[in-house]
């Protein structure tokens, strides 16, 4: 059997376009370039943590620092953000808004609330979402747009119960699902969704 041909289309290759991606001069100081939106637990009662986890109870305060591959960066203002929280209580994976969408005001640091006593005590990651940038125009003209701006989020281990309790922090026998993220240290552009092992 003979294959019909229904259609024929000339094409005429003309030199590429170099590079493919425009490059887009940025307030770091360099083309393509992002930064980092570090979210940090900055207030509340925290027991303990590292640079990678925090244990807390009661109500903490969340807060942000950006960061760049460049020192003399200027960093991005007015970005509209909303905060996550990911995990599985009872066994269930979820991530939810934490509060209302903010509004950077100016080159002020974010700050939101979170009354972890309104959650069961486990493992959970902070992260956010950048919903919008009206950034200024920085020196040398260029400004910050909302896809350069790349979300680290933490680890937050919520531990307002006796940890010994049934079903507590230190109970191992009972199966737990535990969120997870990848937390690179520079500032590429990284996957930072949340999985659950």
């Amino acid at each position: 059997m003979r294959e019909k041909i229904l259609a024929s289309v000339l094409l005429t290759v003309s030199d590429a376009v170099s590079p493919p991606f425009p490059l887009f001069a940025t307030p770091a100081g360099a083309a393509n370039s992002n930064a980092v939106f570090m979210i940090e637990v900055v207030g509340g009662t925290v027991l303990g943590g590292t640079s990678a986890a925090v244990v807390a109870r009661g109500t903490i305060v969340l807060g942000n620092t950006y960061m760049s591959n460049y020192s003399s960066a200027q960093h991005p203002q007015n970005v509209t953000v909303q905060f996550t929280l990911s995990g599985a209580p009872n066994e269930i994976p979820q991530t939810i808004p934490i509060g209302s969408p903010i509004v950077q005001s100016g080159a002020n640091l974010i700050r939101q609330t979170l009354d972890t006593t309104q959650y069961p005590d486990g493992t959970y990651i902070i992260s956010a979402n950048i919903i919008d940038l009206n950034d200024i125009v920085h020196d040398g003209g260029c400004k910050w747009n909302a896809y350069q701006i790349v979300v680290l989020p933490t680890n937050l281990i919520i531990a307002n119960g006796d940890p010994n309790a049934p079903k507590g922090l230190n109970d191992f026998t009972t199966p737990r699902i535990i969120p997870v993220a990848y937390f690179f240290g520079n500032v590429r552009t990284q996957p930072t969704g949340v999985d659950y092992v």
